[in-house]
């Protein structure tokens, strides 16, 4: 199992094992969401998970980069700081 982190451009991020789908918003400030780098197309940040735990344990101390690793461009969060 994969789990996806999945973030809007204030900076609010959950992690989640669905990818998501046009016109999936923010659940706080309804702004649409993202899971990729919009530069490069890169996945902000995915993990493989084995077990049935229904959240992925490394999302509770994930910290969300202003920067995409792959590619170095500015997340759209990183504005908004």
């Amino acid at each position: 199992m994969y789990f996806y982190i999945q973030a809007c451009k204030n900076g609010h991020f959950k992690a989640d094992y669905k990818r998501i789908k046009q016109g999936d918003i923010c659940e706080i400030c309804g702004q649409p969401l993202m899971e990729t780098c919009p530069s490069c197309g890169k996945l902000i940040q995915r993990w493989t998970y084995y077990g049935s735990v229904p959240i992925c344990y490394k999302a509770s101390s994930y910290e969300l980069p202003d920067d995409c690793p792959e590619c170095g461009a500015a997340f759209p969060w990183k504005e908004n700081k």
